[in-house]
């Protein structure tokens, strides 16, 4: 009998655990300080999402964000 390998790439990867949302880490931010009005730079989270997923820079990203009315 030959050992065969597990070459699904689906079974080899480490899972990453899942992002939050945005409205979920609004929520837990009203939970951890519900007396703040601003407690979450929201574009801030949104621009180094943006520059994690396609590897832009930070102007890279806010551009993008801003064309599409962000």
């Amino acid at each position: 009998m030959s050992d065969q390998k597990n070459d699904h790439p689906w079974t080899s990867r480490a899972h990453k655990p899942k992002e939050q949302s945005i409205s979920e880490v609004m929520q837990k931010s009203r939970e951890e300080d519900p007396y703040s009005s601003s407690s979450v730079d929201l574009r801030e989270l949104l621009i180094q999402r943006t520059m994690a997923r396609h590897e832009f820079t930070k102007e890279q990203a806010l551009a993008l964000i801003l064309a599409f009315g962000g």
